[in-house]
């Protein structure tokens, strides 16, 4: 399950996301412009994820939002996360881009 959601202030889409199932089997993928945020949601025992970027990685510009401060409903209420994704800020307390 991929998620993208729109910090693109001046997008008429604004915070608003969308939810898609990625599978080997459907042989598809998700390509997101800059602006986004991007999360997923492993729905099987064994996952591979390949995540291209634009450009090297930059610890000092890695931002985030808190996986359940949109709106999403999730197939879990209390997922296994990294100590880096529990941390994250609320949308409503992120900058917007």
């Amino acid at each position: 399950m991929d998620i993208a959601l729109d910090l693109r202030q001046a997008s008429a889409t604004y915070q608003q996301y969308c939810s898609v199932e990625l599978s080997s089997a459907l042989g598809n993928m998700v390509y997101l412009e800059p602006g986004f945020a991007h999360g997923f949601y492993v729905l099987s025992e064994i996952a591979t994820i390949v995540y291209n970027v634009t450009s090297v990685f930059s610890p000092q510009h890695d931002q985030g939002v808190r996986w359940n401060s949109f709106g999403l409903r999730w197939p879990d209420s209390d997922p296994i996360l990294s100590v880096r994704d529990a941390n994250l800020p609320l949308l409503a307390d992120i900058s917007p881009f």
